[in-house]
């Protein structure tokens, strides 16, 4: 990802961004202590990604399509020990991040560049839906299980911004 984003510097649309470089660095980070923690973290953290197709590039694309991501640090309340047999271990506690109008296709519905930072409450599906049915669902909701670890489900959280920038785009 750094090369990335120093190709990002030379490039006329997105331009270097030490926000995305640090955030890529957390990311790595976090994910090289789940993997050598996995007792610890693996069932407390999650890094996710939640995508809702951006009014910029019609159709899906959420590989390309930045407008329409967020990044998000998920803290499941089920992971830690004084929440686990009470009702708080339903919910998730969230951080994340989020751009729109970085890209030209943007420009048509957004005159200026902003960034979010946001806090926010879920619900934690393992919980809900994958562990209490996990016979009945089989293989195919232990695949659905591990994907919410990685994809946050749009809908389902309620959140406040804590941060936002904006300005004027070129």
């Amino acid at each position: 990802m750094l090369y990335v984003e120093i190709f990002d510097g030379y490039s006329s649309d997105h331009g270097f961004s030490y926000e995305d470089l640090i955030a890529n660095t957390a990311g790595i980070g976090v994910s090289y202590l789940k993997a050598k923690y996995p007792d610890f973290l693996g069932d407390t953290l999650d890094l996710r990604i939640e995508y809702s197709p951006s009014k910029g590039l019609k159709g899906f694309h959420p590989v390309t399509d930045y407008s329409g991501l967020k990044y998000l640090a998920v803290t499941k309340l089920s992971g830690i020990d004084m929440f686990k047999n009470t009702p708080f271990k339903y919910l998730e506690l969230q951080i994340g991040y989020y751009s729109r109008g970085f890209q030209k296709d943007d420009r048509p519905f957004t005159d200026y560049r902003t960034s979010e930072t946001f806090i926010g409450i879920s619900l934690n599906l393992s919980e809900l839906i994958f562990k209490p049915y996990r016979k009945k669902l089989g293989r195919v909701g232990q695949y659905a299980n591990t994907l919410t670890q990685y994809i946050q489900v749009p809908g389902i959280s309620i959140r406040e911004n804590i941060k936002s920038r904006s300005i004027l785009a070129k």
